[in-house]
C-alpha cells in the first residue's frame, strides 16, 4: 500500500522491438516475409488457454535489418508487449546451423518468486512457465525436485514427464 511520501519507479514493458532490436545476435533475420525463408520465429502463448500441446497464440519473425512482423507478414510488430512472467519460444529453423545466445539485461528480483500453475477438472493442462531471473541458474539450483515441486515418475520412457504438484509456500 502506498502512502504519502512513498516513491516508486514505473518501467516500460519489454516489446519485441526493445528486447530484440534490429541487428541483435539472438534472432536470425529472414530475407523476406515468405514462410519458406524464415530463419527464427518467436512464439507467444495464451497463458489462460486450457489443455495440452497448445498451438502458439501468435507467431512473429524479424526481417533482416528491419522491424518485427506478425505471422501474416503484413503488420509491423515491434511494439508487441512481452508480458512479465509470460514464456516465449525462440524457434530457430533447420536452416540455422550455428547456435545463438540470449542474454537478459535489466533489473533482477532476488526475492522468492511464485508462479501460479493452473489446473482443469476435466483433463490435463500444460503450464508454460518462465523463470523470472535474468541470471545464470542451473536446473539443480532451482531445487525443483528437492523442494518437492516435482516428484519422480515411475516410468523412465522418454515420453513420460514428471508429475507436477503444488509448489511449497515461499519462506
Amino acid at each position: 500500500q502506498l502512502t504519502a511520501g512513498d516513491t516508486f519507479k514505473i518501467y516500460k514493458f519489454w516489446t519485441l522491438g526493445t528486447l530484440f532490436p534490429a541487428g541483435n545476435t539472438t534472432i536470425i533475420g529472414s530475407a523476406s516475409n515468405s514462410t519458406l525463408v524464415r530463419k527464427t520465429q518467436v512464439l507467444l502463448y495464451d497463458r489462460t488457454e486450457e489443455g495440452t500441446n497448445r498451438a502458439p497464440a501468435k507467431i512473429f519473425f524479424q526481417v533482416t535489418g528491419a522491424e518485427w512482423k506478425d505471422n501474416d507478414g503484413n503488420t509491423g510488430a515491434d511494439d508487441t508487449i512481452l508480458w512479465p512472467d509470460a514464456p516465449l519460444v525462440i524457434q530457430h529453423r533447420s536452416s540455422i546451423t550455428s547456435p545463438t545466445t540470449f542474454t537478459a539485461k535489466g533489473i533482477s528480483n532476488i526475492q522468492p518468486e511464485s508462479i501460479p500453475l493452473f489446473t482443469q477438472a476435466t483433463d490435463k493442462r500444460d503450464n508454460l512457465i518462465a523463470i523470472p531471473r535474468p541470471i545464470p541458474l542451473t536446473l539443480n539450483q532451482l531445487k525443483l525436485f528437492s523442494s518437492g515441486a516435482f516428484t519422480a515418475s515411475g516410468d523412465t520412457a522418454f515420453w513420460t514427464l514428471p508429475k507436477f504438484e503444488t509448489l511449497p509456500a515461499a519462506p
